[in-house]
């Protein structure tokens, strides 16, 4: 990476760069190791400790190390904003990568976190400049310590809170050329689906496969085949060609990790991506004609909740589409 340094004899100012004075040349690799470090020393903390995915970890970790790489690239050189930037972005790429390496996560899930953080580790990179600037050189111990001291005090305050998040719903309708007695015998159960094709689910999210029912009525339990096991739903509502709601009483995990090793993180070992009930409900638009909406409520342990929900949400409906097209071609079939 090359970084733009005066020479020793030089005191610059300009627009865009800011005061330069001399600088060590080993700043910038000094700032990636310790925010390296300091970031997979947080993210254990956060992950095997408290098991909490939320702000501090997601924002705060990314925020920090950025803080932290720029703070000793920037601390004796100013450097452009643009060095500072690279900096503080390859800080949060390479704890990534250290991430996959030592079975912390996998790679889909780190390529998920990864819009969010980088925006947070440019921030930081930014602030610390700033500081460094505004003091012309001068130490600043003080707002060095503090974000030391705030993100781990924030994270500790997140587990003591616990919070509970809301419960989410996603509808996905189709309509199907059949008629609605044929379609519900096509909901209740449905032979094996085919291989996927989605990169979504080839990239190892848990897809359905197959289900089928045991019993009838109110009572009844349905099994939904998942590429990772199976959801165990209760049926709660059992309307014959109209409505089919289930509440679920065991799920298997949310998706196969990425990872060149069998890794299970603790948010897929504790299903922090949990659905808690569905249904299927029938609408008959002709003799030969029925619309078929899939419900799904979830709850989603991941914060921010705003920027996690666009993922969950786009999961869920890849999963409805999945179904309610192979109900469409078994229903159209007969």
């Amino acid at each position: 990476m090359a970084l733009a340094r005066s020479t020793p004899a030089e005191i610059q100012k300009d627009a865009t760069d800011g005061v330069r004075r001399p600088g060590r040349p080993r700043g910038a690799s000094l700032g990636i190791v310790l925010g390296v470090a300091l970031g997979l020393g947080l993210v254990a903390l956060s992950v095997k400790v408290l098991v909490g995915y939320g702000w501090g970890l997601f924002l705060g970790v990314p925020f920090l190390t950025g803080f932290v790489a720029s703070w000793f690239l920037n601390s004796a050189t100013l450097h452009s904003r643009w060095d500072t930037i690279k900096v503080s972005m390859l800080t949060t790429v390479l704890i990534g990568l250290a991430l996959l390496g030592f079975r912390y996560e996998g790679l889909f899930c780190l390529l998920m976190a990864l819009p969010l953080a980088l925006p947070f580790s440019i921030a930081g990179g930014l602030v610390a400049r700033q500081i460094l600037g505004s003091h012309n050189g001068t130490s600043t111990p003080p707002a060095f310590a503090a974000g030391l001291v705030i993100l781990p005090l924030m994270m500790f305050a997140e587990h003591a809170a616990n919070l509970e998040p809301p419960v989410f719903s996603v509808t996905t309708s189709i309509t199907i050329d059949a008629p609605v007695s044929v379609v519900w015998k096509n909901v209740v159960a449905f032979p094996p689906l085919a291989a996927p094709e989605e990169w979504l689910f080839r990239a190892g999210v848990a897809y359905p496969t197959a289900a089928q029912i045991v019993g009838s009525g109110p009572g009844a339990v349905r099994y939904c085949r998942f590429s990772t096991g199976d959801f165990v739903e209760p049926i709660t509502a059992w309307d014959e060609n109209r409505l089919l709601a289930f509440d679920v009483s065991a799920q298997p995990q949310a998706m196969r990790e990425l990872s060149p090793w069998k890794i299970v993180p603790p948010h897929l070992e504790r299903n922090y991506m949990s659905s808690r009930r569905g249904e299927f409900r029938l609408v008959a638009l002709s003799d030969r004609r029925t619309l078929l909406e899939g419900t799904t409520w979830y709850q989603n342990y991941f914060w921010p909740q705003a920027y996690w929900r666009e993922w969950s949400d786009g999961i869920v409906h890849q999963i409805h589409l999945r179904v309610l097209r192979h109900v469409k071609q078994q229903a159209e079939a007969r």
